[in-house]
């Protein structure tokens, strides 16, 4: 039975429109590493573009930025940033809303700082060097993180610290030095992290060179001493080669034919100075006498020929 069959008219109409009310969106909250900002306190934001302004945006070194960006793609509107820095922290934040019991209160705690990697290149010039030479250390602190490094870098050479400088805004540390001694040194650059890098080191084997030298031997002179026995007094000088610098506190032996007559060590002039028995005075007329100088890891050994003042 249909219901034109009782008589009927059936009719549709529209009501009043209904819409579902669309419930207030909620507050996230998140807490973790920014590059800049605020510290331990809740700071509300409302888009990722604000988010950028007050904690510098994407950060590569922390996945926090990556998750607010992607909260606001998709549709997220109110956010609760709190900023961690240099170790786990805890913020507690009040949020309001028309639920019952408002507003509610939420701790918030930090999972800390985990700094990126850093790596340190360390290189000498000269190298090698000569003994006496200023050598510069160069060390250039570098980071995948999107961060310039800053901190300080300490040079030293096993347990002897050599100095230290700060890291400029290229990641650079230098020191000259001309300390080292003649051989092979392994110097060691240790950069010392910051809040958002941990700390490296890098090694570099320095090899100094004996510096040149050059030794003067003075003629030799006869001397008359009353009373007592008269004497031969021998002299020369050392020094290093180029400069004149003079070279103080080395041993110089003198010899005639071959033998050696007697030994100084050089004064603060560089000058080395002895006697030898007046029985050589026919040797040294006739030969003359040899200055010689052995060397050392810092100098390299000379010697030099003169005869009697005459």
């Amino acid at each position: 039975m249909t219901p034109s069959n009782l008589g009927l008219q059936v009719a549709e109409e529209r009501g009043p429109d209904q819409s579902i009310s669309r419930l207030p969106t909620a507050r996230t909250a998140f807490v973790g590493r920014t590059l800049r900002g605020p510290v331990n306190r809740p700071v509300f934001i409302k888009s990722f573009a604000e988010f950028q302004h007050v904690f510098g945006g994407l950060w590569q070194p922390s996945l926090l930025g990556y998750a607010i960006e992607q909260f606001f793609d998709n549709g997220g509107r109110e956010a609760l940033i709190v900023r961690v820095v240099n170790g786990a922290r805890s913020a507690t934040l009040t949020i309001s809303d028309n639920a019952a019991g408002s507003p509610q209160t939420a701790a918030l705690v930090g999972v800390g700082v985990v700094r990126a990697a850093s790596s340190v290149q360390l290189t000498a010039s000269p190298n090698p060097s000569t003994f006496g030479e200023s050598v510069t250390f160069t060390a250039h602190v570098s980071t995948a993180a999107s961060v310039t490094p800053t901190g300080t870098v300490t040079f030293t050479e096993g347990s002897t610290a050599l100095g230290a400088a700060s890291v400029d805004a290229t990641g650079t540390a230098t020191l000259s030095s001309t300390s080292l001694h003649g051989g092979a040194h392994e110097i060691t650059a240790t950069y010392s992290g910051d809040a958002h890098l941990l700390g490296s080191s890098a090694t570099v084997v320095q090899t100094v060179n004996a510096a040149p030298t050059t030794i003067t031997a003075r003629p030799a002179q006869v001397v008359v001493q009353v009373p007592g026995p008269s004497v031969l007094r021998l002299s020369a000088r050392l020094s290093v080669t180029g400069s004149g610098v003079p070279i103080a506190g080395q041993p110089v032996s003198m010899r005639i034919n071959g033998n050696t007559v007697c030994t100084a060590t050089t004064a603060t002039d560089g000058v080395a100075t002895c006697t030898a028995p007046l029985s050589f005075l026919l040797a040294v007329t006739l030969h003359g006498y040899t200055a010689s100088y052995p060397g050392s890891p810092d100098y390299q050994p000379a010697t030099d020929h003169a005869g009697l003042l005459g």
